[in-house]
């Protein structure tokens, strides 16, 4: 099919869902024309500043657990995980023993997962222990090379976009392997999200949004216009 341009680029915000905002620091979200999708030009929330301090902020994912009414916010060059209130008042932090340069972040009820670019890997951790599980550097099933967006769907799958293996994988809520698509569409998968019909990947070159069955079919795309985009942006 032939790809339909649209007219705003997707920036880099993970899903907020109900909250619909994104944090005012690291820039605004703009309007696009992908079905299902839609982001808001103005943000409503500012959580922090910019900086290394502490309650300080160098992020790059975000996302808003609708369960705690929180907002879970990858810190990515400060190497940690910040919590924030819907009023954008600091709850906790961590990970910050544990990751090196967090991305992607995306929360259910009982855990947190967040990519991992320094490490090449996926960790998991426990909402109530922080109990760490990871997955490790490579190509093989169970492994990534630099992974960024993700996504979790309704029976706990996790969805990532493996970049430099240019697919996407998913693994169960325990991180074991269960499928993979994309591998020869794909050429640097930045981000990913669901809708209920299907898989949306944003990709890097070109910079274009390609849609993918819930079984991992390709359906069709669409190419960004405007500045650099980093990820999708999902509310249902």
């Amino acid at each position: 099919q032939t790809p339909t341009k649209l007219p705003y680029p997707f920036f880099q915000c993970q899903t907020l869902k109900t909250l619909q905002s994104a944090v005012s620091e690291f820039g605004d979200v703009t309007e696009c024309e992908v079905p299902n999708y839609s982001l808001k030009k103005d943000p409503i929330l500012t959580a922090g500043k910019r900086g290394k301090g502490e309650k300080e902020l160098d992020a790059a994912g975000l996302f808003f657990d609708e369960d705690t009414q929180q907002i879970y916010i990858a810190d990515y060059l400060n190497n940690r995980v910040q919590v924030v209130s819907l009023q954008g008042e600091f709850i906790t932090r961590f990970g910050q023993d544990v990751l090196q340069l967090p991305w992607g972040i995306s929360v259910n009820k009982d855990h947190i997962f967040v990519t991992d670019v320094g490490h090449d890997s996926l960790f998991k951790f426990c909402k109530n222990t922080l109990k760490l599980l990871n997955s490790t550097k490579g190509s093989e099933e169970l492994q990534l090379l630099m992974p960024n967006g993700l996504c979790i769907d309704i029976n706990g799958d996790v969805y990532v976009a493996d970049s430099f293996n240019n697919r996407i994988l998913i693994f169960s809520t325990n991180l074991q392997f269960k499928s993979t698509f994309g591998t020869h569409k794909l050429f640097f998968p930045l981000d990913v999200k669901l809708t209920p019909d299907c898989v949306v990947v944003l990709d890097w070159s070109p910079k274009c949004v390609h849609l993918f069955s819930r079984d991992g079919d390709y359906l069709s795309s669409c190419i960004t216009q405007g500045e650099e985009p980093n990820s999708l942006v999902c509310y249902p």
